[in-house]
Formats: C-alpha cells, structure tokens, sequence
C-alpha cells in the first residue's frame, strides 16, 4: 500500500492538481511514517504551486511538527509566490521546536520581503 500512496502523490504533483481534497491528500502525507511519501507530497506541492499555499498555510497550525516543517519548507521552495505565508511562518518563529524556528527563518529568507 505504501508503493501506492507514494505513485498518488506523485501523480498528483506531474498533472498539478488543484482539487482541494487531492491538496489537502498532499498535506496530510507530509506527516506519512511511509518511505519516500512525505519527500514526494512535499515536491507534488511545490509543483503545484498558487493553488497550494492556502492549504500549506493551514498546515503550518498543524499539531503534527513533521507536517510544520514540511508546509514550511514547501512555502520556502515557492519563493516570491508565498508571500502571503509571512505572517504564518513569522508565528512560527515563536516555536519552542528549534527546528522549526529554523525552517520558519530559512523560508522567510527565501520569499524575501
């Protein structure tokens, strides 16, 4: 099963889905313990883009730190385009996770003002 969650997520980013569900499927499988899945959601994301980074901010409130840090670094990889992350990833800033204080500076610092 876990061959095939990871050939849907990497579907799902070469036709760029912008389905909802199939994003919010993308987000979820950042958190995957499976092999490659959380690698391959996080890349299918940031092919796909605009549409994404809604689903990517909400992702950042995650209670799950794994899909924190993926939704984070997935904004960074988007450069420019996420800019509208800034508040979100500068709340993450606040985080006793230093990990994520550090993916949160590393993104910021790739969107750029």
């Amino acid at each position: 099963m876990a061959e095939v969650h990871k050939y849907a997520v990497i579907i799902l980013g070469n036709i760029k889905s912008t389905n909802p569900k199939a994003i919010e499927l993308l987000v979820q499988s950042l958190g995957s313990l499976e092999s490659m899945v959380p690698t391959m959601a996080l890349k299918s994301l940031v092919e796909i883009g605009r549409p994404a980074i809604p689903y990517l901010i909400k992702g950042l409130d995650s209670e799950q730190c794994s899909i924190q840090y993926k939704c984070a670094k997935a904004l960074g990889q988007m450069g420019p385009a996420a800019k509208s992350a800034r508040p979100a990833l500068q709340k993450l800033l606040q985080s006793r996770n230093k990990d994520l204080v550090i993916v949160a500076k590393e993104s910021l610092e790739e969107i750029g003002n």
